[in-house]
C-alpha cells in the first residue's frame, strides 16, 4: 500500500512532470459527487426524510474515501514528493517558534469565509464542522459519525470534505498562525502537505491564486 514502507504513491505516480503544482494529490472524479449525494442527504435528513437520506448517505462511497484519504492522501506530499524530488533540505529554523499553533473558532470561520469554504490547493468544496455534527445528531451516529478514536469509526465524507485551516508556511519553520499564513484546506490536502515546505513538494503558493468563487458556497452553514 502507499503508507508505509512503499517508495511512491500508485495515485501520484512517479513523474514529477505529471503532478499538480496546485496541491500534493489532486482528487478523484468521484469525490464531487458523493459531496452532492452528502448534500442530498443532509437535506431530507433536516426535512425528517429519515429513510430518503440513508439511502442518499450510501451513496457517497464512504469507504473509498476514507482509503483515499488513508493510503493516498494523507502521504502524499510530505512523504512521496519530498522523497522522490529529494530537494535541498531547508536549512533548520532557529527562529522563535509561534506559540499559538492552532487557529480559533472565529479565526477558522473567517477564514473559511474568505475562502468561499474551498480548498485553497485542489480547489474541492469543505464542509464546516459544525454541519458534520449536526448531520450525527440528525441521522444518528450509527449511520454518520462525524468524530471518532480512530479511522473506522469516521464516515469517509468526513477525511474527504471537512474544513480545516492550513499553515501555508508550517509552524515548524517559523509560520505564524495568522490569516496571511493560513488558507482553508480539505484534510487530504492538509495532511498531505503536514509540515513540509511547499519548494519540497513542488506546489505553488495557493495564496498566488484567485480564490474560487464556487458560486459563493457557504460550506451549508445556512442552514445552522
Amino acid at each position: 500500500m502507499c503508507r508505509g514502507e512503499s517508495k511512491f504513491c500508485t495515485e501520484l505516480g512517479i513523474d514529477p512532470e505529471k503532478w499538480s503544482r496546485k496541491c500534493p494529490l489532486p482528487p478523484p472524479a468521484y469525490f464531487e459527487e458523493s459531496l452532492n449525494f452528502f448534500v442530498e442527504s443532509y437535506q431530507l435528513a433536516l426535512r425528517d426524510q429519515r429513510d430518503e437520506a440513508i439511502a442518499a448517505l450510501q451513496k457517497t462511497r464512504s469507504d473509498e474515501l476514507r482509503e483515499w484519504y488513508v493510503e493516498h492522501g494523507s502521504y502524499s506530499g510530505h512523504k512521496h514528493r519530498v522523497n522522490l524530488l529529494k530537494k535541498p533540505l531547508p536549512e533548520k529554523y532557529t527562529g522563535q517558534r509561534e506559540t499559538k499553533k492552532n487557529f480559533n473558532s472565529v479565526e477558522q470561520r473567517e477564514i473559511y469565509e474568505r475562502d468561499n469554504y474551498t480548498c485553497r490547493y485542489c480547489e474541492i468544496k469543505v464542509i464546516d464542522e459544525r454541519v458534520l455534527k449536526k448531520m450525527e445528531k440528525t441521522i444518528g451516529s450509527q449511520h454518520f459519525k462525524a468524530a471518532g478514536d480512530t479511522n473506522a469509526l469516521r464516515h469517509g465524507v468526513v477525511f474527504s470534505f471537512k474544513a480545516t485551516v492550513d499553515h501555508v508556511n508550517p509552524v515548524s519553520d517559523g509560520g505564524e498562525t495568522t490569516q496571511d499564513n493560513g488558507v482553508t484546506s480539505c484534510w487530504n490536502c492538509n495532511l498531505g502537505k503536514y509540515n513540509a515546505l511547499l519548494y519540497q513538494m513542488e506546489i505553488d503558493d495557493p495564496r498566488d491564486r484567485p480564490i474560487i468563487n464556487k458560486n459563493l458556497w457557504d460550506g451549508l452553514t445556512s442552514t445552522l
